[in-house]
């Protein structure tokens, strides 16, 4: 899982949570919600990443090669347009994956 993932990069960096929420210019809680399951969005990855020493690709799917779709589904739920929405979800059908990819609206 990614928090354990975000959790053992810091730890190896040496880093305490209160360390990284001053890096990252967020809050303390943030830094444990991120840790206890809460997925942060990929710029947040990105600079984890940075700070830690580690690889996007290790804090996103570990030594695993491919993500599963799950996994897709929660890192991208927030960050897509609705045509973007549209065209992952013709991705995920071709993969032979049924459920859309994202639960956003065409409002955006």
């Amino acid at each position: 899982m990614i928090c354990l993932r975000l959790k053992q990069a810091r730890e190896e960096a040496d880093l305490t949570q209160q360390e990284m929420a001053n890096l990252l210019e967020v809050h303390i809680n943030t830094i444990s919600n991120y840790e206890n399951g809460r997925v942060p969005n990929l710029g947040v990855i990105n600079d984890w990443a940075e700070l830690t020493g580690k690889t996007r690709q290790w804090l996103l799917y570990g030594d695993e090669a491919t993500p599963d779709a799950e996994s897709l589904r929660a890192l991208i739920r927030d960050e897509v347009t609705a045509s973007e929405e549209r065209l992952l979800e013709t991705l995920f059908r071709l993969l032979g994956h049924a459920e859309p990819a994202t639960g956003t609206d065409d409002s955006e």
